[in-house]
């Protein structure tokens, strides 16, 4: 009989997050998608101040601003493409943080951010996907 599956054993992780933890996670949809299931379950968990992000560029990208005073100027913004071309955003940001015009892309990609910022320094535990 073929098997069509690799069993395997996972070993205990060397940290544990609890009710008192405070974690961020950040990158793809998974990241997300946890996060969501631990704020539902009562967890201090940091929003992802720039939206869902699939390459470790934008993910290294996004850790440096978390850790930096740096805050998004003007040339930072870019036009969309794609049918969103009356829109704003940055290649810092998923396309979800796209606004009608610079000042409230930069006012919310801010605000966020220095949202994330304050949480940031205190976590306890990061999960990136």
């Amino acid at each position: 009989m073929t098997k069509l599956f690799t069993p395997i054993r996972p070993g205990k992780a060397p940290f544990s997050i609890c009710h008192d933890s405070r974690t961020a996670c950040l990158g793809s949809c998974f990241a997300d998608n946890i996060r969501s299931r631990l704020e539902q379950n009562g967890f201090d968990v940091m929003p992802n101040p720039f939206g869902t992000l699939y390459n470790p560029e934008s993910i290294l990208d996004a850790v440096e601003m978390l850790d930096s005073e740096i805050l998004f100027r003007p040339s930072d913004c870019v036009r969309m493409g794609a049918g969103l071309e009356n829109m704003v955003c940055s290649f810092h940001h998923h396309t979800s943080f796209a606004r009608s015009s610079e000042k409230e892309f930069l006012d919310n990609a801010n605000e966020s951010l220095n949202r994330a910022r304050a949480k940031w320094r205190d976590n306890d535990t990061v999960i990136i996907t």
